[in-house]
C-alpha cells in the first residue's frame, strides 16, 4: 500500500515539475518574440582565415505579425583568384 501511495505521490510530482518547466519555457519564449517583433537585425561573420575565408552577412526581418524572413549572402576569393558567392533566403512563422 505504501509503494503504490509513494509511486502516485512521485508520479504526481514530477508531472507538476514537468508542466512549470514547460510554462517557464512558454513564457521566456513570448518574451523573446514580444522583444524581436518589428525589429531588423544584420549579423556578419567569417570563416577561415582574412585571406581566403568566407564572408557571412545574414538579415532578419520580425514582422510584428509574427513572420519573419532571412537572407544570406556569403562571398569568398580562392587561392586562384576567383569570386565566388551564394546566399539563400528563408522565411516563417
Amino acid at each position: 500500500m505504501k509503494v503504490k501511495s509513494l509511486a502516485v505521490v512521485l508520479t504526481l510530482f514530477s508531472s507538476i515539475i514537468v508542466s512549470l518547466l514547460a510554462a517557464e519555457n512558454d513564457r521566456e519564449v513570448r518574451e523573446i518574440d514580444r522583444y524581436l517583433r518589428g525589429s531588423k537585425i544584420l549579423t556578419t561573420h567569417r570563416e577561415g582565415g582574412p585571406l581566403y575565408g568566407k564572408r557571412f552577412v545574414t538579415e532578419a526581418h520580425f514582422c510584428p505579425s509574427g513572420k519573419f524572413f532571412l537572407k544570406t549572402h556569403w562571398e569568398r576569393h580562392t587561392i586562384l583568384d576567383n569570386f565566388e558567392q551564394g546566399g539563400g533566403e528563408r522565411s516563417g512563422i
